[in-house]
């Protein structure tokens, strides 16, 4: 029966009964204690469709969405992020996220996600973010969580894959080694939107909180590149902020933004094997290393410019870290220091991508990564295709022409490396 009818008929009964509401049950007719039997439980059905009606108001409010994809990595000479000279599959990557609104100003949100990448990620599942997002105005947001950190113009789309073109983004800007360390931090901050008559609207994003890499993450091995011969025995992580600011422009397409990430990391490791320093001073295996990085923080300049089906993209990032390696020696010389220096890195990239018709894209990439230090640097030429073969399915494969190598981390390669070589990737994405 209608629950509306069924509402209907309850009333008139109860109105056309008072006595049934005065008298004591005990004092009540057995047709008296049918009918409140009846109306009772007529009552307890109704509750209970109003819980569930609830339960399920609840439930379709939650948007839920995933993805999970397999690629191949191979390169002709130097191992790149993976063991990649012999062919490597160890690059997966798999989330799902759920978020509801709560209220009319309050959302939440998070994801779980997992990846490999060679010696990174290890299929382990992790909680990449989770945040309430309470907008108070359209000029101001108050997030609160584990944060997606705003760097450059795809890094919180990152782990989208059917959002780009390419399989692997610019190295110069979206370093893939340290991916889970920018990815996102646990804090609060404020984020809002500014619409002004002429100028066209600012978005801006600024938090604050801690980073948690640990031991396995690409950082680590980042750091570890820095001090050879020796395995990671702890990392951590002091405060941590990042700032984003965009421009949507009065031109129609048109984007322009800056970054701001400011980390500081230390990393514990031990001497595998003796470490000469000169000739008369000599560290034996098993001395504690100390690797600081203060005040390392990444600036970025970014640039987007969107015509019908053509995207142009442009970004500069400059890296900066004052860098301290000190050991650990048996008293009475205590801590050593063996290093102390600024560390600098620069990159920056041009990018083109068309979309021919609904199922094909291809693009192009240029990217430059260099070190002032060592003077060296490592230019990278990619060409990409990608298929949409259907709404939840993407093909793609991606070529790269890479002269140089400051990319490559010396520990995946111990044999040594080569200035020219070739990537070549695959990767299949199923989203929904």
């Amino acid at each position: 029966m209608n629950k509306f009818l069924r509402l209907i008929i309850l009333i008139i009964i109860v109105a056309t009964n008072t006595r049934l509401l005065a008298a004591e049950p005990e004092q009540a007719s057995q047709e008296e204690q049918r009918l409140r039997e009846i109306i009772r439980e007529e009552l307890e059905k109704l509750e209970f469709e109003k819980e569930s009606e609830k339960a399920d108001n609840i439930f379709s409010k939650v948007d839920i969405h995933g993805f999970i994809s397999q690629g191949y990595i191979k390169s002709s000479d130097n191992n790149f992020l993976v063991d990649s000279k012999d062919g490597s599959l160890e690059f997966n990557e798999m989330g799902i996220n759920f978020s509801t609104q709560i209220s009319n100003n309050l959302r939440v949100g998070m994801q779980l996600f997992s990846r490999d990448l060679g010696d990174v990620g290890n299929n382990d599942v992790v909680l990449d973010w989770a945040y309430g997002d309470y907008r108070f105005e359209n000029w101001l947001g108050m997030r609160i969580g584990k944060i997606k950190v705003p760097m450059g113009l795809y890094n919180e789309t990152r782990d989208a894959d059917m959002l780009r073109t390419s399989i692997l983004l610019p190295q110069s800007v979206y370093n893939e080694q340290i991916r889970d360390s920018t990815a996102s931090l646990s804090g609060v901050g404020l984020y809002g939107d500014i619409a002004t008559e002429g100028l066209g609207l600012f978005s801006y994003q600024g938090y604050w909180g801690y980073d948690d890499s640990d031991e396995e993450s690409g950082m680590a091995r980042l750091i570890l590149s820095l001090i050879p011969n020796s395995h990671i025995t702890d990392i951590s992580s002091n405060q941590a902020y990042c700032g984003n600011i965009m421009w949507e422009t009065p031109a129609e397409g048109l984007r322009t933004g800056f970054s701001l990430i400011h980390l500081d990391i230390t990393l514990d490791t031990q001497l595998d094997s003796a470490m000469p320093l000169s000739p008369v001073l000599t560290l034996p295996s098993g001395t504690n290393m100390e690797q600081e990085l203060e005040s390392l923080s990444l600036m970025i300049f970014s640039v987007e410019y969107t015509w019908n089906d053509l995207v142009l993209a442009s970004e500069y990032q400059r890296m900066r870290a004052n860098a301290l390696l000190t050991a650990q020696m048996a008293a009475p010389a205590g801590a050593m220091t063996l290093q102390d220096y600024t560390l600098e890195r620069e990159g920056y990239y041009l990018s083109a991508s068309y979309r021919v018709n609904d199922w094909f894209k291809p693009g192009v990439y240029y990217s430059v990564n260099e070190n002032p230090d060592n003077r060296t640097n490592t230019r990278d030429i990619a060409l990409t295709t990608r298929f949409d073969l259907s709404e939840n399915w993407t093909f793609k494969l991606e070529a790269h022409y890479m002269d140089g190598t400051e990319i490559v981390l010396t520990h995946d390669n111990p044999e040594g490396t080569d200035e020219t070589w070739y990537v070549f990737m695959a990767k299949m994405t199923y989203s929904f």
